[in-house]
């Protein structure tokens, strides 16, 4: 069936993402796609092939595969089950020059086509120079990229000599707060009945990386030289990483899309300041990198696969955000192993009744 919206809004558009390990990746296609129901009600469907043109000028780098029985991707058609979408027959629109592709659903060939098309512009868009004389040219796919949180990536950077760190100022780039192990208790009452925050909560891995302050995405970004990386742990998704997308709706006044984008680094190429960090770290693991440049700040998530990675560089982003803010306590408060990470790492401040026994003792 086809879908309806109110009139004068863009098309709703569902974020898809396959195992690395599966078909599109493996074919050099991102583990990210648009999808989208085709409408009548929104014309911006049937301007799909003027809009990808201008985006893709060679019209033989754009294929079309239609799957309506869901029979030659099946993992696309379960990911779309898990984002919520329609049971409905599909297509997939790829263009393996940029590694893009994106999926169009609809009850007609024709309809499946045009959604998929706008979805491959989403995509394409979403790394292009283009976006921003896109968005004027056709102001109603301007609109569709704002309410999808489409926002511009940053560049390439180039590989620097190292990682550098900040000596005796303070943080270091490369230095390992703590490893995933229970953290130490204390031998003495603290508040709420005389638990520590920390006893009992099993931190994962976690670094302060700092990159060169050349680094290009840093510099485009206004971002700071500094930013925390945390590792995935299983045990902890539940009571840990799975409250990081409402700890940065809170941060972010409800607005992460807009606001927060993610990419994933597989090979260390595009982001490689911060592979040489990692490296130098020891913590030579698949990484995820967290932007949110209206507010200058940047986290990394580490993990085997995207999911664990972009839960981790969720949780990063969300520390980092929280540091100096009036939400920090409360988010401390609301999330017992969230705040046992800010005091671990050194986002709060000590709590005072600490303070007079001597320390944090990790």
């Amino acid at each position: 069936r086809e879908a309806s919206a109110p009139a004068g809004e863009p098309p709703p558009v569902l974020w898809l993402y396959v195992d690395e390990d599966t078909q599109l990746p493996q074919e050099g296609l991102t583990p990210e796609a648009p999808a989208l129901v085709f409408s009548k009600a929104h014309s911006i469907f049937n301007m799909s092939p003027v809009i990808l043109k201008d985006l893709v000028p060679n019209k033989d780098e754009v294929e079309i595969a239609d799957d309506p029985d869901w029979e030659k991707y099946p993992e696309v058609a379960e990911a779309l089950k898990q984002a919520g979408g329609d049971e409905n027959a599909l297509a997939l629109a790829l263009c393996p020059a940029q590694g893009k592709w994106a999926v169009g659903i609809g009850g007609a060939a024709r309809t499946r086509e045009l959604a998929a098309k706008l979805g491959l512009c989403l995509a394409i868009a979403r790394d292009s120079d283009q976006l921003n004389e896109m968005a004027l040219r056709h102001p109603d796919f301007g609109a569709l990229c704002s309410t999808a949180g489409v926002v511009k990536r940053p560049s390439v950077p180039p590989r620097p000599s190292a990682a550098k760190d900040f000596g005796d100022e303070g943080l270091v780039g490369d230095e390992e707060f703590f490893s995933p192990t229970a953290a130490p208790q204390d031998d003495g009452v603290g508040p709420s009945g005389g638990e520590d925050r920390l006893s009992e909560a099993l931190l994962p891995s976690a670094h302060w990386l700092t990159l060169p302050a050349e680094t290009k995405f840093l510099h485009e970004g206004n971002l700071p030289e500094v930013g925390l990386a945390v590792a995935f742990e299983e045990a902890l998704q539940e009571k840990l990483y799975k409250n990081a997308p409402s700890m940065l709706s809170e941060l972010l006044g409800g607005d992460v899309l807009g606001q927060v984008s993610l990419h994933h680094d597989p090979d260390w190429e595009v982001f490689p300041e911060i592979g040489e960090a990692l490296r130098v770290a020891g913590a030579e693991e698949t990484y995820c990198v967290a932007l949110c440049a209206m507010r200058g700040k940047w986290a990394v998530g580490l993990g085997a696969s995207w999911k664990q990675r972009e839960s981790a560089a969720r949780l990063a982003l969300a520390a980092v955000l929280a540091e100096g803010t009036e939400l920090l306590d409360g988010l401390m408060a609301q999330y017992t192993e969230f705040g046992a990470l800010c005091e671990v790492v050194g986002i709060a401040a000590e709590p005072e009744w600490k303070r007079h026994k001597g320390g944090k003792g990790f």
